[in-house]
C-alpha cells in the first residue's frame, strides 16, 4: 500500500509537471499568434 501510493503521488507530480509545461508551451504559442 505504502509504495503504490509512493508511486502514485510520483505520477501525480509528473503529470502536474507535464501539465504545466504543455501550458505554457500552449501560452506562449498563443501570444505568438495573436
Amino acid at each position: 500500500m505504502l509504495v503504490s501510493s509512493r508511486y502514485t503521488v510520483k505520477f501525480l507530480s509528473k503529470t502536474r509537471k507535464f501539465a504545466s509545461i504543455l501550458k505554457l508551451k500552449n501560452h506562449k504559442n498563443f501570444c505568438v499568434y495573436n
